[in-house]
């Protein structure tokens, strides 16, 4: 492939990507589902591991 080709290439793909983060629809969510075989892969996760599942306070963050 020639470097003007692949240059091509790259800039469709960057493209698609900003289309896509601009999208103004619903964005897929994660959803946790803590029953069978999926409880087995949330819990061994950085915050199943932590705790976080389960957890009854408030948890609170900002940014910047």
């Amino acid at each position: 492939m020639l470097g003007s080709q692949r240059s091509h290439c790259h800039d469709k793909q960057i493209q698609a990507l900003l289309t896509a983060a601009r999208a103004s629809g619903r964005k897929d969510e994660c959803q946790v589902r803590l029953t069978g075989i999926e409880r087995e892969y949330w819990m061994g996760t950085e915050i199943g591991r932590l705790g976080g599942y389960g957890f009854r306070g408030t948890v609170t963050a900002g940014d910047g």
